[in-house]
């Protein structure tokens, strides 16, 4: 049998690359937690590869900016008299 330990804790720390004592630490965790070659790493590098391979970034920080602009025009035009 093929030992899959060395690819999926590759797989796991991939994101870690540029902190070397994060991939350290995540690499000693995953060995301590995977103990014996499991059956259902294939899959879980298969998903951890998907994963990595979106590069795109989360939208609520656009969101939000774009609240606070909405919300600050609002009260803007609202208060333009006052001030």
């Amino acid at each position: 049998m093929i030992d899959l330990r060395t690819p999926a804790i590759e797989s796991a720390v991939r994101p870690l690359r540029d902190d070397v004592e994060m991939q350290l630490a995540a690499t000693h965790l995953v060995r301590e937690m995977m103990g014996s070659p499991h059956e259902g790493a294939e899959d879980a590098i298969r998903r951890w590869d998907v994963a990595d391979a979106k590069k795109r970034r989360p939208l609520w920080p656009v969101a939000l900016w774009v609240a606070l602009i909405l919300v600050s025009a609002v009260v803007g035009i609202r208060n333009f008299t006052e001030v």
